[in-house]
């Protein structure tokens, strides 16, 4: 009994938590194990044995999930994620494993967040140079990148905490100002 599925959550700008949904009407026996991994591979969420199992789960998801409290009982499978960063978009695939470690259901969410903000500079004929702005509310973590592009191609990148020169395309080397 392999049930496999595929969805879509696209969220306009990045929320305190998203539920990543996942209902089955599926009865599966209590001995499962339910887990959830991110496009990383990086383990999201684990329920076995009847409980979460947080120490099981990567570091940078500790305390950042919940399901159900009972989910074989409901059938919601579904996974809140808490604490959103605009880094967390992509993949997110939960299978459920038998005690033989067979998969019996899986499902893959895809998580897109669409920060896209379209402003409109006008530069005045003869100008040396024009600022594009982009100010955040967000509160964005320190090992953030912003990259700057026109028309696939690197204007500018920000990275680590520097500016990253060399990772910009030629056309644009010694243009932009930090």
């Amino acid at each position: 009994m392999l049930c496999l599925s595929v969805s879509q959550t696209e969220v306009l700008e990045v929320p305190k938590s998203v539920l990543l949904p996942f209902k089955t009407k599926a009865d599966l026996p209590r001995d499962v194990t339910v887990k959830w991994r991110d496009s990383n591979n990086m383990k999201v969420h684990v329920y076995e044995s009847g409980n979460n199992q947080p120490g099981k789960q990567d570091q940078g998801y500790r305390g950042r999930t919940e399901m159900d409290e009972d989910p074989l009982r409901t059938k919601d499978l579904s996974l809140t994620l808490k604490h959103l960063h605009p880094t967390d978009s992509g993949v997110y695939t939960c299978n459920i494993y038998n005690t033989y470690r067979a998969i019996l259901l899986q499902k893959s969410v895809i998580l897109s967040f669409r920060v896209n903000k379209v402003e409109a500079v006008e530069v005045p004929e003869g100008e040396g140079s024009v600022l594009l702005p982009f100010k955040t509310t967000a509160d964005l973590l320190q090992a953030v990148t912003v990259e700057w592009t026109h028309n696939n191609m690197k204007v500018h990148v920000y990275e680590s905490g520097k500016h990253q020169l060399g990772k910009q395309h030629q056309g644009y080397i010694e243009v932009t100002q930090r």
